[in-house]
C-alpha cells in the first residue's frame, strides 16, 4: 500500500485531504525572454558594440556635448538589458543560477567603470589633437 507523507497510507481518507497526501513534486514556472542562442550571440555581441560606442564618442568628443545624466542612463539600461540576455543563456530568465547573479554584478561593476572612463578628460589633451 502507498505511503503518503507524514506516515499515513494512501487511502480515500487520506486522498481527501491533499495537505498531507500530495506528491513531493515541486512546480517551478520558467520565464523565458529569449531563447537560449539568441542570449548567447547578443550577449556576446552588445559589449563590442558598446566598446566601439565608447571609442567613437571619445574620438569625436560627442562625450562633451552629451550629459552625464544622459550617458549614464544609457549605460544603466544597456546594463539591463545585457544582465537579462546573460540570465537567459540557460534558457529561461526565472529561476537563474547563483553564478548568473555574480555576473550580472560583474557586468554592472565593468560597465560602471566603462562609464566613468569615458566622461574622463585625457591627461595630455594636445597629444591626441596632433594625431
Amino acid at each position: 500500500m502507498p505511503v503518503c507523507h507524514f506516515g499515513r497510507t494512501q487511502d480515500t481518507s487520506c486522498a481527501d485531504d491533499r495537505r498531507h497526501c500530495r506528491k513531493s513534486e515541486v512546480s517551478v514556472s520558467h520565464i523565458v525572454l529569449v531563447d537560449s542562442d539568441t542570449a548567447t550571440a547578443l550577449a556576446q555581441i552588445l559589449p563590442i558594440l558598446l566598446l566601439t560606442l565608447a571609442v567613437e564618442l571619445r574620438r569625436t568628443r560627442l562625450h562633451r556635448r552629451l550629459s552625464r545624466i544622459r550617458l549614464g542612463a544609457f549605460y544603466f539600461v544597456f546594463g539591463v538589458v545585457e544582465t537579462v540576455l546573460v540570465l537567459s543563456i540557460d534558457g529561461s530568465f526565472y529561476p537563474f543560477q547563483w553564478f548568473d547573479i555574480c555576473s550580472a554584478l560583474i557586468i554592472f561593476g565593468l560597465l560602471t567603470i566603462i562609464f566613468w572612463m569615458s566622461l574622463a578628460e585625457s591627461a595630455n589633451p594636445t597629444a591626441i589633437d596632433e594625431r
